[in-house]
């Protein structure tokens, strides 16, 4: 009985550093906007995030600058999903 009681405490501990470990909105929006950011043919591409969902939008010149944001956005820590609206001029 005891072992059970002790394997219970220890899976809530874990679950609660889970949940905190999750960063936030802010912290994820970040860390796209500087990769981002630093591709000159991905500059004017706006990032939102709300509950770890990414949103995408802005105007790029080919569908290959497209899937490499969307790529940079899912490859960053606290993605849950990304929404890419960016359109090709």
């Amino acid at each position: 009985m005891k072992a059970y009681t002790y394997l219970a405490i220890f899976a809530l501990i874990i679950s609660i550093a889970i949940i905190a470990w999750k960063p936030k909105d802010s912290a994820i929006k970040l860390e796209i906007e500087s990769k981002i950011s630093s591709t000159d043919s991905l500059k004017g591409t706006t990032v939102n995030v709300q509950n770890g969902i990414v949103t995408l939008a802005g105007n790029l010149k080919n569908r290959e600058y497209k899937i490499v944001a969307e790529k940079m956005a899912k490859r960053s820590r606290g993605v849950i999903a990304v929404v890419n609206k960016i359109k090709i001029n």
